[in-house]
């Protein structure tokens, strides 16, 4: 929102961009760790098994991070031709700085919720690393540092984030200390999950992507207002499912199936009662909702809002359906239906994207969620 109405159209165009390559850089540096390390933390027995589990999350995430990281700073100017018409290849550079930063945030946070403590970890990402990051940005912003503002803004918040979550993991369990691992079965375990995170990861920002290659840099500032508006409806199911997946995996390991049951039908129940009323309004009040947030500029975004809301709702409706393939050790037969919708998703993007913009897009978001969903339960 600050990004939005403090540049032109074109300008937020440009960093939806970018913050769709970090995203995906993040994603593939976490190595599907963010769902390995909690589940076999929850399992550890002793704080050797559980400082192990967290270290090889942190070192995995690092590396694979900093090797992105490099990649896209050497490849910026290639990829700037092709996604932002050969502008702001410097704001890339930025967004690649951040990925090993922001993957290192969530290393800690994924060993935060392995502990199944929620107060740490909405102290670290929930409230410090937005709050640093609006902070870094309006500063950066005023000083006249333009589309480049966002890019620092993520680097510095993320160093930040990554520290703050570290220092309390440590409150939870002492992170200096010896170390017992089982990092081949971990990553086995986390190996489909990769892949699955990536194609997932894939699903939300191929739409961006897409319509970058194109469409031009305004068009995709409208989507760029929409969708982060629709994901706001993800935010319920997120907040259950942080303690959702160490919970279903420990229920499993005690063979208690029934209990797990009754705790998915419960949370699908509480997540679709409080995200219909944010859906009715999106759906009803498109335009509004979008003029509130970043002005009458990006009113234009509206049929696309309406059309990803629809796509969440879905999502909603079906409560922690993945993290409950992972909590059970499905993570293969996951993997499978994710590429299967990956492919549906990017088809219908190359075949409406072209005729019908940002609408286009949306239409393809929301029949791939739908299709995921569907398999998967």
């Amino acid at each position: 929102v600050v990004i939005g109405r403090a540049l032109s159209v074109d300008a937020y165009g440009r960093v939806s961009v970018g913050l769709a390559l970090l995203t995906l850089g993040t994603t593939v540096s976490l190595f599907g760790l963010g769902q390995g390390v909690p589940r076999y933390m929850s399992r550890a027995d002793t704080d050797e098994r559980i400082r192990g589990t967290w270290l090889t999350g942190l070192l995995v995430t690092l590396g694979v991070g900093g090797l992105l990281a490099a990649t896209l700073f050497v490849a910026a100017e290639p990829l700037a031709d092709r996604l932002l018409g050969g502008e702001d290849a410097a704001l890339l550079r930025t967004f690649a700085l951040a990925i090993p930063a922001v993957g290192a945030m969530q290393a800690g946070v994924a060993g935060i919720r392995g502990m199944e403590n929620t107060r740490y970890r909405t102290l670290s990402r929930d409230l410090w690393y937005p709050i640093s990051r609006i902070g870094v940005l309006v500063v950066l912003l005023s000083a006249g540092l333009g589309v480049l503002a966002a890019g620092y803004a993520y680097v510095v918040a993320g160093i930040g984030a990554a520290v703050l979550a570290h220092v309390l993991l440590w409150r939870l369990v002492p992170l200096v200390g010896a170390v017992e691992t089982d990092t081949p079965e971990l990553l086995r375990f986390s190996a489909p999950l990769v892949v699955s995170s990536i194609l997932s990861m894939l699903l939300i920002q191929t739409d961006t992507l897409v319509l970058g290659y194109f469409t031009p840099s305004a068009e995709v500032a409208l989507y760029g207002a929409a969708y982060p508006l629709a994901w706001g409806l993800h935010l319920v199911l997120s907040a259950f499912g942080f303690v959702y997946l160490p919970l279903a995996s420990r229920l499993d390991a005690a063979g208690d199936h029934g209990e797990l049951d009754a705790v998915y039908a419960v949370v699908a129940k509480w997540v679709y009662v409080l995200t219909f009323p944010g859906f009715l309004a999106f759906a009803a009040f498109p335009r509004d909702v979008l003029t509130v947030f970043f002005g009458a500029r990006y009113a234009g975004g509206a049929p696309a809002l309406v059309l990803l809301a629809a796509g969440f709702l879905v999502n909603a409706a079906a409560g922690r359906n993945r993290q409950t393939l992972s909590a059970l050790g499905h993570t293969t037969p996951l993997m499978y239906m994710t590429g299967a919708t990956f492919v549906v998703n990017l088809v219908a993007n190359l075949a409406l994207v072209p005729r019908y913009g940002l609408v286009g897009a949306a239409v393809a978001s929301a029949v791939s969620y739908a299709t995921l969903n569907l398999a998967v339960c």
